[in-house]
């Protein structure tokens, strides 16, 4: 009885330490497939709105705030959200020059991280809007990021 009691406890510790185990290296993987960080972001619109692919860096905070650098149109601000495992849903909004205007356009992205956690991709909608806010221009297109971080100078 007695060693019954201890065989089955000892196959219970065993579990216990297995499933911590394996809920320990899904949440490392989980743990890498974040946004927070800095990355160099390829912006690629559909072909049909005729704007050329063009970079710009972005830097998602643990937080869930984002900071977008455009080379054109500067500085964009604006939230994320995790929706699944590796998907995070991304709004941001800043000043796009339209002939001598300046009008609010707001991006928004649905983006997926890959398993190492060093890249993103996803479809992305660019709306401006004028004065009265009304949606002037639309673009759709795709991103890809890559995460950059400190480089230590030897």
């Amino acid at each position: 009885m007695y060693a019954r009691r201890i065989a089955c406890a000892s196959i219970i510790a065993l579990m216990v330490a297995l499933l911590a185990t394996v809920a320990s290296a899904q949440s490392g993987s989980d743990a890498k497939r974040t946004l927070a960080g800095s990355w160099v972001v390829d912006v690629t619109p559909a072909p049909k709105s005729g704007i050329p692919p063009f970079v710009n860096l972005a830097s998602f905070t643990k937080d869930g705030r984002i900071i977008n650098v455009s080379p054109t149109d500067g500085t964009a601000l604006g939230e994320w959200i995790k929706t699944k495992s590796s998907q995070f849903a991304v709004t941001f909004m800043g000043f796009a020059k339209v002939g001598e205007d300046f009008l609010l356009a707001k991006i928004r992205a649905t983006l997926e991280v890959n398993e190492s956690g060093d890249t993103f991709t996803g479809p992305y909608q660019l709306e401006i809007f004028d004065g009265e806010g009304k949606v002037v221009i639309a673009v759709n297109g795709t991103v890809r990021g890559t995460r950059f971080g400190v480089e230590p100078l030897e």
